[in-house]
């Protein structure tokens, strides 16, 4: 394409008679316009017009197929500000009242002449320009005036009629519409603890004829509260009488809660150097006793060398390495402790079954279950849906099972179940020694040192707990306990309970159907888009958990689709589930080459649907 052609206006044509589609496309390049393409449906007409990107659209009214050309219209209008001229051999009130709606930018009736074509193109283009200066004009002035927030204002001291700007009245969260102003309207307005002086404050620089200064609260109408910054001067006529009291609000409410943020913060900062002064000293007497055993074996293993019995050095290197590794566990829950409160750890949210994730934590704690003479009980329904990172809860889990197991008497048992009523509240009981009523409040606060020996004497951080507390919260959710000394405790770890949404894309809305009918056992929302372009609208709208798309559609297809969701920050982890009625070789590497996560046929069952979906959504 050459630079003249690419700066030439290009012209889409959608007319679905042949003959008169090339007729019009040889008047429109006689002409001096460039044809960007021709469609002769609704469908085919959308789907050209993002990938063409054309300046004008000319527009037959009535078409073939799905959609008509006001349907069309309109449809495009809410993807693109692409102006239409309609073309039409029949016209009535009826078709005039429809066209209307989607603001075309002129009708041209069919035969038409040469001339009456190149008017229309000529008057669209011109509009089109200044409607496009406008608007970067009118977005300009509302950043000017967004960024300044200040507003101006009179009042006419012999009349007491009060004028306020657009600005100002934005300010104080009014209608320039509204009801004329007053000054009694304006007091109304302000906070009762600032009206008093502020009359005051008015009051007297009218007694004495001064400029004043001051910050206040204003009451918006929906109850928000708003900090104003005025500054105002009495005006005088020629005989030097006072007429005008005028001035300029702004609003500062911004820099009073950034004021405020800092005041908290600071006092925050000064809290937190206190407990980080008597979190340091509770871990370093933490360290210091591990490490002076260490020492001390390390010296006697020194001043024997050579004539020491070597089951008894055997011993010694015994108990330094299990020192050894109770540091390292020290260390490793305090880093993860500030690495959570530092925000350094960002959740992997996913759907997951909680019988699976006791299973597991099971498996690993078994042995050691079992050599106390305890019995694990995992009376947690199968296929129990939670929403958490997999690791982090995963920790939380085995926290809660290795403290049940240290507090636990030989020949208990420990039972983790869920509540039928609340499946994401996971819940820990065991039936061992209990926790003392005045450490209940202590036991997850990490400058409160708890750890304590358990039954068979058993050695812990003292910071499973806090931690624990820390990810649960991270989440959104919490951990609670019900204890009673010599009978046991019960642990809580509460997590939202979360439904999945799912975003269900495709052209056929009978195919849409028979998917919500599979997701239906599921319990998942559903919400639907007809294509790739609709699909993004509501992915800016709503939290999706999974995308299911049709491969093939028009306007935006599924590959492209696809592209956008993986190219964008705010998608690229939701899951993308691809379906297409070609499951060849070819469109299975297509989709993973771009993102997608799996690839069903059109052709397949409900059970294939359900099997692949649960996948994302247990």
């Amino acid at each position: 394409m050459t630079k003249e052609l690419k700066m030439r206006p290009r012209i889409l044509i959608v007319e679905d008679e042949t003959i008169v589609s090339m007729d019009i496309k040889r008047t429109v390049e006689k002409l001096g316009y460039a044809v960007a393409g021709t469609a002769s449906t609704g469908e085919e007409a959308m789907m050209k017009v993002t990938q063409l990107r054309p300046d004008v659209i000319l527009m037959d009214i009535i078409l073939k197929g799905k959609y008509d050309g006001i349907e069309t219209a309109n449809k495009i209008k809410k993807l693109l500000p692409t102006p239409v001229i309609f073309l039409t051999a029949f016209f009535d009130d009826e078709m005039l009242k429809r066209a209307s709606i989607t603001e075309p930018f002129g009708y041209i009736f069919k035969p038409f002449e040469e001339k009456e074509l190149q008017i229309a193109l000529e008057i669209t283009l011109y509009k089109t320009k200044i409607e496009q200066r406008l608007r970067e004009s009118e977005k300009q002035l509302k950043y000017a005036a967004s960024l300044s927030h200040l507003g101006n204002w009179e009042r006419d001291l012999r009349t007491n009629e009060t004028t306020w700007s657009d600005e100002h009245y934005r300010i104080f969260g009014l209608s320039p519409n509204e009801a004329k102003i007053t000054f009694e309207r304006f007091i109304q307005q302000v906070h009762p603890q600032d009206k008093e002086g502020l009359v005051k404050i008015i009051k007297n620089a009218l007694e004495k004829q001064i400029p004043y200064t001051c910050e206040y609260r204003i009451i918006l109408p929906d109850g928000q509260l708003r900090w104003v910054h005025v500054q105002a001067s009495v005006m005088h006529d020629d005989m030097d009488v006072a007429i005008k009291l005028a001035g300029t609000t702004q609003d500062i409410t911004d820099r009073k809660i950034i004021e405020q943020s800092l005041t908290e913060a600071k006092e925050l900062a000064e809290q937190a150097i206190k407990l980080k002064d008597q979190f340091v000293s509770l871990v370093a007497h933490d360290l210091r006793a591990p490490l002076s055993v260490v020492s001390g074996f390390l010296k006697i293993i020194k001043d024997n060398l050579g004539r020491g019995n070597v089951e008894e050095v055997r011993g010694f290197v015994e108990l330094i390495i299990q020192n050894t590794e109770n540091m390292a566990r020290l260390i490793d829950d305090v880093l993860n402790i500030n690495k959570l409160r530092s925000g350094k750890i960002s959740l992997k949210k996913v759907f997951m079954d909680a019988y699976s994730v006791v299973e597991q934590a099971f498996a690993n704690l078994g042995p050691i279950a079992s050599k106390k003479g305890l019995a694990l009980k995992n009376e947690v329904r199968p296929k129990t849906r939670i929403y958490a990172d997999q690791v982090l809860y995963y920790e939380v889990v085995q926290n809660l099972l290795t403290n049940a197991i240290k507090f636990s008497k030989p020949g208990g048992t420990i039972t983790v179940f869920t509540q039928h009523d609340n499946p994401a509240t996971l819940s820990v009981s065991d039936d061992g020694v209990g926790v003392p009523p005045e450490s209940i409040e202590t036991i997850f606060s990490l400058e409160h040192k708890t750890a304590t020996t358990g039954t068979a004497g058993e050695k812990g951080t003292g910071y499973g707990l806090p931690l624990s507390l820390d990810i649960m919260k991270a989440h959104g959710g919490a951990i609670t306990v019900e204890s009673a000394v010599g009978k046991g405790s019960v642990f809580h770890a509460s997590l939202p309970l979360v439904k999945p949404l799912v975003l269900l894309v495709d052209d056929d809305p009978l195919s849409r159907s028979i998917y919500k009918e599979y997701l239906q056992p599921l319990n998942v929302e559903v919400k639907e888009a007809e294509n790739g372009a609709e699909a993004l609208e509501l992915l800016n709208t709503f939290a999706f958990h999974l995308v299911i798309a049709d491969v093939f559609m028009p306007v935006m297809d599924g590959f492209q689709l696809l592209k956008e969701m993986r190219g964008n920050h705010k998608f690229d982890a939701i899951p993308l589930l691809a379906i297409t009625a070609k499951p060849d070789l070819e469109t299975g590497e297509k989709v993973f080459r771009l993102g997608g996560n799996d690839f069903i046929s059109k052709k397949g069952d409900g059970y294939d649907f359900i099997a692949r979906v649960g996948r994302f959504l247990v």
